[in-house]
């Protein structure tokens, strides 16, 4: 994947890569790719299977560093080592990997509430009554309907990923970044999500 460097806009951008290239040994994932987001606005990144997609998605999320370029947030320039350090930025991400997207042998519910007790906005001992209250508000944002005490194991590819989703979106982050939300929904399920949080 390349593209054109971007011209420079007067609004500031929410998130700008610039430059950014990636390759695995001898494969050139991505090659001086550019693009910017600006605050309130969906982009869509569109290609093939294989086009660094994900591999981009990854760089602006922390999860894989770049061999050239820079990622600048809200103008300034910022380099992210790992994904915890780009949530606390203010960037999340939801990946394809659904094996990757909760904690299997806890429940729906502690696991929409986990980010909250990482970092530290959410009570580490709290009891049924409240980790289900602030569960039910989280699963309410995009139209959540999995029953909270079901444990997160036995949930299907789909229902997985929209926990993940409820708990990115419940993040509140400054740039929320899905990797292929709908690749594993049903009709109904892409439906209700593109519709959350609609004005």
């Amino acid at each position: 994947m390349s593209s054109p460097a971007m011209p420079k806009s007067p609004l500031r951008d929410a998130l700008a890569l610039e430059g950014i290239a990636k390759s695995f040994g001898a494969t050139h994932a991505i090659e001086r790719v550019s693009l910017a987001v600006r605050k309130g606005e969906a982009l869509a990144l569109m290609g093939a299977n294989g086009a660094g997609k994900s591999t981009l998605a990854k760089i602006a999320s922390g999860a894989l560093q770049p061999d050239a370029g820079q990622i600048l947030l809200d103008g300034r320039a910022v380099r992210f080592l790992s994904p915890r350090s780009a949530r606390e930025n203010g960037v999340v991400t939801v990946h394809q990997a659904t094996d990757q997207l909760g904690v299997v042998g806890i429940s729906v519910g502690e696991n929409l509430v986990l980010d909250g007790i990482c970092g530290g906005t959410f009570p580490m001992i709290a009891g049924p009554a409240l980790v289900k209250r602030r569960a039910r508000d989280i699963a309410a944002q995009i139209g959540l309907e999995i029953p909270l005490d079901q444990d997160f194991g036995a949930l299907t590819p789909a229902q997985r990923q929209l926990v993940a989703i409820a708990r990115a979106v419940a993040a509140q982050a400054s740039v929320l970044i899905l990797d292929e939300p709908t690749a594993c929904l049903g009709g109904a399920e892409a439906e209700r999500l593109l519709r959350a949080n609609r004005p």
